[in-house]
């Protein structure tokens, strides 16, 4: 064969090469697409295994708030950050069910993260509330829709994540999270509200 020759042959191999490709990255893209509303949203937001160290609390004056979220905390293997807004309906049904959560779970913490307008009513029992008026927790953790949340660890790694739209849904979140954590399987038992730890509202 002729240099030239070879070079066609190389070059078209190439082509093909990126045109695969191509194709295989359309089908994935395709695929997502059909999955149901819900499942997507499991692949947005940040990725499982990301580190989340703290949260940033910007407000409009500049000012910066930062709340640690890696070391552990009493017998706390697992942190719920559930990111909630003061316009979205969904997030105020929950904010009268989710109270039943930390007395089901003792070695989770759960925290709610209100951007917009903070709320006024009494807090879910067992849960830390954190007001963010400027949503800038909800912009760095790039949650894609409200109310979203994620399941850390005490090192602040994602374990699990996904759109919350009733008490199953934590429930489900939560037992994604454990896989690959027996200490947090041993640790998941009842507790009476009064061995739930006191709310902290920021």
């Amino acid at each position: 064969m002729t240099r030239f020759l070879w070079s066609t042959y190389i070059v078209l191999w190439l082509l093909v090469a990126i045109l695969t490709l191509l194709v295989l990255l359309l089908y994935r893209q395709y695929g997502r697409a059909m999955l149901p509303a819900k499942e997507r949203m499991q692949l947005a937001g940040l990725d499982i295994g990301t580190s989340v160290r703290q949260l940033v609390i910007a407000e409009a004056n500049g000012a910066e708030t930062r709340i640690p979220l890696s070391g552990a905390s009493g017998n706390v293997v697992l942190r719920v950050i559930l990111l909630a807004a003061s316009h979205c309906p969904i997030c105020a049904s929950l904010w009268e069910q989710v109270g039943d959560l930390p007395s089901e779970q003792r070695a989770v913490e759960h925290w709610w993260i209100q951007s917009g307008e903070p709320k006024d009513d009494p807090a879910p029992q067992g849960w830390r509330i954190v007001s963010d008026n400027t949503g800038s927790v909800q912009r760095a953790l790039e949650a894609p829709a409200i109310p979203y949340a994620y399941a850390l660890d005490t090192s602040g790694v994602v374990r699990a994540k996904g759109l919350m739209n009733d008490l199953d849904d934590f429930r489900d979140l939560i037992g994604r999270a454990s896989r690959g954590m027996p200490e947090l399987a041993v640790t998941l038992s009842i507790a009476s509200k009064e061995e739930v730890g006191e709310q902290w509202i920021g």
